[in-house]
């Protein structure tokens, strides 16, 4: 988190707070949450995902030397997780079943969930002719999303390539790391971005989406401007269950890189 939020963004915060003295403050994010712990005021806390949760499913994947870091993040995260919910005025969970979570703590929990502009352009599939282009985006120095890179590249990709090695995967997204672009390294086919301006055009000239949900709850809000724009899109089932879509109607939906291979074969017409 602090790596994400610094010290010195909080004294800035508590500095307009003092000046501005507002009524509420509303908080986007746990990592924007310092600064409520310190001000009488009333706040309001939007949470997109529970992030203990989050910690706790990347200790269970974390290799063998990184255990001990992940396991400190853990105690940390959920240390102050905890104190935010506390805290809190009203917490905005995007999904019942992080609010089920949140309610753990305190019963001042609302679940709102959210929703998209529809953009103006549209997906056409005929728009991304051979070779066939799968997209993965989002704010690449995220743990989560660098972790569903890795795992897109070393374990639902080959089974792809297996069958139509002329497939290209795409990593989209901004700031990303060291780790994420060594990925585009290690296979001529896949390609790292960093920021798009127009992400809306991106999805309509790929041929899907493909966005698992490996770390965490919450709503995958690139799932829902996917859908949006028209893209075809395959996830996981509780991805999918968060936002009320159903496997082979509104998205596909694999349960683990065989499925999801299998799932991303079937949209490029194998």
């Amino acid at each position: 988190l602090r790596r994400e939020w610094t010290p010195t963004a909080t004294a800035e915060v508590l500095a307009h707070v003092a000046r501005l003295r507002p009524d509420i403050i509303h908080c986007e994010y746990l990592q924007a949450c310092e600064p409520i712990l310190a001000c009488r005021q009333p706040s309001v806390v939007a949470l997109h995902d529970c992030s203990t949760e989050v910690q706790r499913r990347l200790l269970a994947s974390a290799a063998v030397l990184r255990k001990g870091y992940r396991w400190a993040e853990l105690v940390r995260t959920e240390r102050f997780e905890r104190r935010v919910l506390d805290h809190a005025s009203v917490v905005v969970a995007l999904s019942p079943r992080d609010a089920s979570l949140f309610r753990v703590h305190t019963d001042r929990v609302l679940v709102t969930p959210p929703g998209v502009r529809v953009p103006s352009v549209h997906w056409d599939g005929l728009a991304s002719a051979p070779p066939a282009r799968v997209l993965f985006y989002g704010a690449m120095w995220r743990s989560a999303n660098i972790t569903i890179a890795r795992y897109l590249v070393g374990d639902v990709l080959p089974r792809v390539w297996a069958r139509r090695p002329e497939v290209t995967f795409c990593i989209a997204g901004s700031r990303p790391t060291a780790e994420v672009q060594e990925l585009a390294a290690s296979d001529a086919r896949v390609q790292v971005t960093g920021y798009v301006e127009d992400l809306d055009d991106l999805v309509a000239r790929s041929g899907l989406v493909l966005a698992p949900n490996l770390v965490g709850g919450g709503v995958q809000l690139k799932v829902l401007r996917s859908l949006a724009v028209g893209c075809p899109v395959v996830t996981t089932p509780d991805a999918a269950e968060a936002i009320g879509a159903t496997d082979d109607v509104h998205l596909l939906v694999g349960a683990d890189g065989a499925r999801l291979a299998e799932q991303v074969l079937r949209l490029l017409g194998d």
